[in-house]
Parts: C-alpha cells; structure tokens; sequence
C-alpha cells in the first residue's frame, strides 16, 4: 500500500497575561486567515535547520516578539488544539498556550501581520465587534486556567 503525502500546518499562539489584562492584536488586512480580526500573538511552526527542543513553547516566545515587542516568560501552559481545514482546504492544527509577560514594550513590530496590538480584559474581548469564535473560547480556557493557577 503506498501512502500519499500530505501537507500539515502546524501553528501555536500565546494567550499572554499581565496585570488583568491580555495581549492581543489586530490581524494585518493582508492576513491569510482572518484579516482585520482579534487574535493573540502566534503563526506557523517553522522548520528548523537543527533539532530543537520545546518547538512549540519557542514558536510562541519567537512570535511574541516578532508581531508585539514582547517578551514572555519561560513557563508555558497548554490550554488547547484544534484542527481543522484552512482556506486553502489544508488540514492544520492550531496550538493554544497561556504565557505571563515578562517585559517589553508592546507595539507593533510587524506592520505586514499586525494592525494593532492592544492589552484587553477578558470582558472587552468577548464583546470586541472583530472577536472571532475560537478567540472567545480561548480566552474563557486561558481565564479558566490563570485562576486555577492563582494568578
């Protein structure tokens, strides 16, 4: 029986807390997926050109930085995955992690990906006009898990 290949995409985001409020970001109206949207900080895993360890926790700490100018700090937890068909009809799975800030100044850091980048209560989230579904249930899961760990 010969297989065929087929093409994954794998992405993770970081759900980033500080002070009762959460990083978040406009997506770019040239955006891929969801342009003009809410969402947190994350993209597409990248391939190393060597092993590395912790792929997904780093994807976070790299996209972070690259949409906001932030840093996070080196605990990640795991909040949820998903998976599902994109626009382009390729199966992907999509990460979701809660980090804390660790220091940096937010701002946009990536013109071509980001419109915006705003820190937001979980309330201002779920009513945002561009607040996707998904961003709703996760910002609920990211809620849920700070208070079980007493943040």
């Amino acid at each position: 029986m010969v297989k065929s290949r087929q093409q994954l995409i794998i992405s993770a985001e970081g759900i980033v807390w500080r002070a009762g409020r959460y990083l978040t970001i406009v997506r770019g109206k040239q955006a891929a997926h969801a342009p003009g949207m809410l969402a947190f900080p994350g993209g597409g895993i990248e391939t190393p050109a060597v092993r590395l360890e912790h792929v997904l926790e780093e994807n976070v700490r790299r996209e972070a930085m690259e949409e906001t100018g932030i840093q996070i700090q080196d605990k990640l937890y795991y909040l949820e995955s998903v998976a599902f068909l994109n626009d382009e009809r390729i199966p992907s799975v999509h990460l979701t992690f809660l980090c804390r800030y660790k220091q940096g100044e937010a701002h946009i850091a990536s013109s071509r990906e980001v419109d915006a980048v705003q820190w937001l209560t979980v309330d201002e989230i779920l009513q945002h006009p561009n607040s996707p579904t998904w961003i709703r249930r996760s910002i609920r899961a990211a809620e849920h898990k700070r208070e079980q760990l007493g943040w």
